[in-house]
């Protein structure tokens, strides 16, 4: 168990280090890709042969509708024409381009910074067009494959552990009680959406992107990386937006381990839901007779991952996308955050600095605090407490994973808090036990 620990903290927690790897481009390298994207979008790579409007073309000069090619001929004549028409606008642009430089001594780090993003970019593309046609690069990465993440067989005690966490998180995320936890975190519970047809909509949802999720080794390079990252031990990671199937990948530990890092990640399956097709959709509305406005609820309370928060207008916009039931669970825990807890998030919380430029601590906060998180480690929780409360005595020892799961969270949490965690919020289900894990409060 120690050497399955993360910082001071009990080995379940290193799970979700993991999640910052479910979707590296969503996470840690949403803000950079979609700056990319904005300053690079036309420029990288040929233009498409569809008609130009009219309008201003190169230099700044008329040019009527036309089509690739011809719009490529006319940029070769201005900058290559006779009788000097060509260098005599290509001295209208320099001089418009010094003049910008003038202006804002600024845009010229930002143009050679979007050169070499060009660049890279093309590098990039060549070595990876050159590697995929390798026949040796190829035998020797299907091998390195091999020995990274070695097939799971049904008969390893992972996959027991996988079978045995999947049921408990489909009955604690989409149950009755799962599910009146969800509608009480958005404030839904007497809302018509909170209907039979709806609920059933969402426990076949839930429990068939759990069950038909992909289960595997942890790969050896994933575990090393982290390790070198944080000195931390990684002990699982969710795809939950890979297709067809979702995947989690899991460490090697005792059943009580693995069970509570697969009870942790199959909730992030259960609740960053991929949103679904037209044809999943319309089966999805025939088979629980579901109204448009029952469809579209759903679309929006269960798949869909806004760009800003829906409660707090002056949000950093360089934080990690959020789905609707996570503002509402912030929202609502917010308010029982230790006070220095409160004080770091809300620096964060209001500020511009983006996730990739964070330094190894606060990225370690940051990622604590997330709504996603909470309810992983609310899941961990619930599950130690329903074999305490099916007669596994283990769990009422002193230094129990059970005892160290909620003395984590009493780091962040008021006690109310951490009730919330585990009695009121979607994630969990209600333990009935009024006890109190606080520090100094343990053996009490």
């Amino acid at each position: 168990m120690n050497g399955l620990l993360k910082y001071e903290y009990p080995v379940a927690e290193s799970t979700g280090r993991a999640h910052e790897n479910i979707d590296a481009m969503l996470d840690q390298n949403l803000a950079e890709h979609m700056i990319d994207r904005y300053e690079t979008h036309g420029t990288i790579g040929p233009q498409p042969d569809y008609a130009v409007k009219p309008g201003k073309g190169i230099f700044g000069q008329p040019v009527a509708g036309m089509t690739h090619d011809a719009l490529m001929e006319h940029a070769q004549g201005l900058a290559m024409g006779t009788a000097g028409a060509g260098p005599a606008n290509l001295s209208k642009g320099i001089l418009k381009f010094v003049k910008k430089i003038a202006k804002d001594p600024k845009e010229l780090k930002r143009m050679t910074n979007r050169g070499y993003t060009r660049a890279k970019l093309a590098t990039t593309n060549a070595v990876k067009s050159y590697l995929n046609k390798n026949k040796p690069y190829q035998q020797a990465r299907q091998k390195f494959k091999e020995w990274d993440q070695p097939p799971l067989l049904e008969s390893d005690p992972i996959s027991l552990s996988s079978r045995i966490a999947k049921v408990h998180t489909i009955e604690d995320i989409a149950g009755k009680k799962g599910l009146d936890r969800f509608f009480n975190t958005i404030n839904a519970t007497k809302s018509p959406m909170n209907n039979p047809r709806v609920r059933a909509a969402m426990r076949d949802v839930i429990s068939s992107r759990v069950l038909n999720t992909e289960v595997m080794n942890l790969p050896k390079s994933a575990i090393l990386k982290e390790w070198l990252k944080t000195r931390g031990k990684l002990g699982g990671q969710a795809y939950t937006q890979r297709t067809p199937r979702a995947r989690v990948d899991l460490g090697k530990g005792t059943p009580e381990v693995v069970q509570s890092l697969g009870k942790h990640e199959f909730t992030h399956i259960s609740q960053l839901q991929k949103p679904r097709n037209a044809p999943q959709m319309e089966t999805l509305i025939k088979k629980h007779n579901l109204t448009g406005d029952e469809m579209n609820w759903l679309q929006n309370n269960l798949y869909d991952r806004p760009f800003a928060s829906v409660w707090a207008s002056g949000r950093n916009p360089n934080r990690l996308p959020t789905q609707h039931w996570e503002d509402a669970y912030i929202e609502k825990l917010y308010p029982h955050f230790k006070p220095e807890v409160k004080k770091w998030f809300d620096k964060y919380h209001a500020g511009k600095t983006p996730l990739k430029k964070l330094n190894t601590t606060d990225k370690f906060r940051e990622y604590k605090v997330r709504a996603r998180e909470f309810a992983g480690r609310g899941s961990q929780i619930r599950h130690e407490v329903d074999k305490m409360l099916a007669g596994d005595t283990a769990q009422r020892k002193a230094g129990s994973l059970l005892e160290r799961l909620m003395l984590r969270e009493g780091k962040l949490l008021t006690d109310e808090g951490v009730d919330m965690i585990v009695n009121k919020l979607w994630g969990v289900g209600p333990v009935g036990l009024g006890l109190s894990f606080q520090e100094g409060k343990a053996k009490k």
